[in-house]
């Protein structure tokens, strides 16, 4: 299940990254001290999907934290910092960094990044308008999906909550969050709606194999897991 480890400090974007993940039932931890935070990830190697850390200034201490955060390859790691030099950027980057962000930018910019950096960390493929997770393949252009090769035929609605699923695969998301990301936020159906195109999607998906990819979270939703 995907891990966050997020080193905030009196940071006002941050702050809110953090009320969103929560709201939204992301694996979080946060902390206020980067050589604490350094410390930790290496105690525990791979515990964490993705560390961000609040950086002002990339010296050789910072530097030499992201290397050693580099050690777990499962692990993406994020800088936010305010700082805008060009050489620090590259240096941060050539330590070991995934993303190298630069406020201002906006909360949803923020969100995407981390999405993105996620969905790298979670196995999810991607190339050109094909998707691949495990044994699945979703191809956004023909809408057409594969599970160990072999085509899957899909309703519309199945289609775009699977296809959200894979996008989100190793979150966390609850009923609310799939209806609006699927159907749009405009949708007026009862977020258990999403509990009969799970089971229709489930027994779909068992076709070719018996390994259920679609867990079910209690107290919480559903989560796409190899």
């Amino acid at each position: 299940m995907a891990k966050i480890l997020i080193v905030a400090q009196q940071d006002p974007l941050l702050n809110q990254l953090i009320s969103y993940l929560r709201q939204n039932h992301f694996g979080l931890k946060t902390m206020t001290n980067n050589a604490d935070a350094t410390r930790l990830a290496e105690r525990h190697p791979g515990s964490f999907s993705l560390i961000i850390l609040n950086w002002q200034g990339a010296n050789s201490k910072t530097l030499s934290q992201i290397q050693r955060l580099r050690q777990s390859p499962t692990t993406a790691i994020m800088v936010v910092t305010t700082i805008t030099d060009t050489a620090q950027k590259i240096a941060v980057l050539t330590a070991g960094a995934d993303d190298f962000v630069t406020e201002p930018l906006s909360l949803l910019e923020l969100i995407t990044r981390v999405r993105v950096l996620l969905r790298r960390q979670s196995g999810v493929q991607t190339s050109g308008s094909q998707f691949r997770y495990s044994d699945l393949l979703i191809d956004t252009k023909t809408r057409q999906v594969w599970r160990n090769g072999v085509l899957i035929q899909l309703t519309q609605r199945e289609y775009q909550l699977l296809l959200v699923l894979v996008q989100h695969a190793e979150v966390q998301l609850s009923r609310a969050d799939l209806l609006a990301l699927a159907w749009g936020a405009d949708f007026t159906g009862q977020p258990n709606l999403i509990d009969v195109y799970i089971r229709y999607l489930r027994q779909k998906l068992a076709l070719t194999t018996t390994h259920q990819l679609i867990k079910t979270v209690r107290g919480v939703g559903y989560c796409l897991q190899a």
